[in-house]
């Protein structure tokens, strides 16, 4: 129903309302969920944002979570948005590049050199922001409560449209991953998932493209197929709260300027080779071998 185009608002309404009711079927929460607050980074890769970066920054910000830090990644933004940021704040670091290389080769430094195996990774485009101030804390809560190590949410488009997210059935539909593109935004994971895959793929091939250039489009597939796979089925939740807006008002957004382009690596990044499913060593873990 969700799909079904023109669908009046109060069957729109039903429809999440027994969603949100089979997922809390589906998925059980653990018996003993962590009490201590997991580390977050949000990292916000950004060119030529403009007022956007303030917006997204400021919705970051304020979040009412406490353990975060922010890694805004600037890739030689020409606009001089870098400059009104809050640098100042000790939660925020700025990464400057003098040359552009795209948002996931930014992404990819900042998921190896500065996050820890046990981070939450949350990734922020610098033109989009977070839907609300508990955002962190609700995902903090799920992957205490649901010990999961990939965890992907709901978003509103900035026109106010319901976004595209879906939850897997069931092991059958998962293990079909790559056939469809449900994981858009909100898009959270272990930083420890996104290390693994130099296990299976050392020069990180899965999020480059046949030329063995870093992609400049189709950022989100690339990254998020390899961790959800080496999660597997069990440890990859959705959330069906709506915690992330995606701006569609942004004139350089890639959809915009280069669809071709990202559907043509849409196409060639489901075709690569799947990563078989990982064991990720978690606090839980830790906690339970030094006991």
């Amino acid at each position: 129903m969700l799909d079904y185009p023109n669908l009046p608002a109060e069957y729109h309404q039903t429809a999440l309302k027994n969603r949100k009711f089979a997922l809390d079927e589906i998925y059980k929460k653990t018996p003993a969920p962590r009490s201590k607050q997991n580390k977050i980074k949000v990292l916000v890769p950004f060119y030529n944002a403009g007022q956007y970066i303030e917006k997204c920054v400021d919705s970051i910000l304020s979040q009412d979570y406490r353990d975060f830090q922010v890694i805004l990644l600037d890739d030689a933004s020409t606009d001089g948005a870098a400059n009104r940021l809050p640098v100042g704040d000790p939660r925020v670091t700025l990464i400057r590049n003098e040359i552009r290389s795209g948002a996931v080769r930014n992404l990819h430094r900042a998921l190896r050199d500065w996050c820890d195996p046990h981070d939450i990774a949350v990734l922020v485009d610098g033109d989009d922001w977070l839907a609300n101030s508990d955002a962190l804390a609700e995902i903090d809560r799920f992957y205490r409560e649901y010990d999961c190590w990939v965890m992907y949410g709901q978003f509103l488009y900035s026109n106010g449209t319901y976004g595209i997210c879906k939850p897997y059935p069931d092991r059958e539909a998962f293990s079909r991953l790559r056939n469809v593109w449900y994981s858009s935004h909100i898009k959270t994971f272990r930083a420890g998932l996104y290390h693994k895959i130099e296990e299976q793929d050392p020069t990180y091939s899965c999020i480059k493209d046949a030329c063995g250039r870093w992609y400049t489009s189709a950022c989100d597939m690339a990254i998020m197929y390899p961790v959800m796979e080496l999660a597997g089925f069990d440890r990859v939740r959705y959330n069906d709260t709506v915690l992330y807006i995606y701006n569609v008002e942004n004139p350089l957004c890639s959809f915009k300027l280069r669809r071709d382009q990202q559907l043509q690596n849409n196409l060639e990044i489901m075709r690569k080779r799947p990563f078989q499913q990982t064991l990720l060593e978690t606090p839980e873990m830790e906690k339970g071998a030094s006991g």
